[in-house]
C-alpha cells in the first residue's frame, strides 16, 4: 500500500494498491439523487433516514483500488490491443486513447461492509435506510474515484504525462452524434489485465462485481506535450 507522499504512478507492467481517505458523502446529495429538489420540503423522517445513511457510509467505507499500468500495442478504429494480448472493442477508443502509450487498468471498491449493512437493514425491515445507504455507497465510490484520479494526475505531471478520461465496460460514450458503448461482456478482460493478486474486487462472467459497491475501468496515459499540441 502506498504512503501519502509516495508516487502511485506505476512503471510499465507494475501493479499497485491505493487506499482512499475518508469519503465525501452528504445527505443533500443522497436526497437529490432520490429526486428531492427542495430540501425544505423533505419530510423529517426521510431527512433523518438520509442523515443515518450518510453517516453509516462515511463510517464504514473502506476504499481500496488495485491498479496496473499496461502498455498499448495498438489503438486503431474500434480496437484497443494491450501488452499481454488482451483486446477490447469500442468505437470511442481511438478518439480518447489514440495518442496514449499505456493505460492504467483498475478495480476499486468501497468495501463489503456497506453490502452487509444494507442486507442487515433489509432483514430488520428498514428498507428506507437500506435504499438510501445504497445511494450513499455509490457516492462513496464517486469520492474514491476522485481521490484516486486526482492523486494519479498529480503524480503523472512530474513524469510528463497526462491522464485521459475514465473509461469502463458497461459505459457509453458520445462521439459527435454517435453513441459508442463499451460492452459489459469485456469486464472480465479488464480483470485479467489487472490480475487477481492485486484486485480488491471479484468479477463474475455476467460482468457483475463483488462487493457490489465497486467500479472497474481504465485511464489512458499520454505525453503532456501531445496534449499541449492538441
Amino acid at each position: 500500500m502506498t504512503t501519502a507522499t509516495e508516487s502511485i504512478l506505476p512503471a510499465l507492467s507494475e501493479a499497485r494498491r491505493f487506499r482512499s481517505g475518508p469519503v465525501d458523502v452528504r445527505t443533500e446529495r443522497i436526497l437529490r439523487i432520490q429526486g428531492y429538489r427542495d430540501m425544505e420540503r423533505v419530510r423529517r423522517p426521510i431527512r433523518r433516514a438520509a442523515d443515518t445513511a450518510a453517516a453509516i457510509a462515511r463510517d464504514i467505507t473502506q476504499g481500496e483500488v488495485g491498479f496496473r499500468r499496461v502498455g498499448i500495442v495498438a489503438c486503431e478504429g474500434s480496437i484497443l490491443e494491450l501488452e499481454g494480448g488482451e483486446r477490447f472493442a469500442c468505437v470511442a477508443f481511438e478518439r480518447f486513447l489514440g495518442d496514449c502509450e499505456s493505460v492504467v487498468v483498475f478495480a476499486m471498491t468501497a468495501g463489503e461492509a456497506i453490502d452487509q449493512r444494507i442486507d442487515a437493514l433489509m432483514a430488520a425491515d428498514d428498507p428506507v435506510v437500506a435504499l438510501l445507504l445504497d445511494t450513499a455507497g455509490w457516492l462513496a465510490i464517486e469520492s474514491i474515484t476522485r481521490q484516486f484520479s486526482e492523486r494519479l494526475k498529480a503524480d503523472c505531471a512530474p513524469a510528463g504525462l497526462r491522464l485521459t478520461r475514465r473509461m469502463g465496460p458497461g459505459y457509453t460514450y458520445r462521439i459527435g452524434k454517435t453513441m459508442a458503448p463499451w460492452g459489459l461482456e469485456e469486464q472480465e478482460g479488464v480483470f485479467r489485465m489487472l490480475g487477481a493478486e492485486v484486485s480488491p474486487v471479484e468479477v463474475f462472467p455476467s460482468g457483475a462485481m463483488l462487493p457490489k459497491m465497486s467500479r472497474s475501468g481504465l485511464y489512458g496515459l499520454r505525453a503532456a506535450a501531445t496534449c499541449a499540441a492538441a
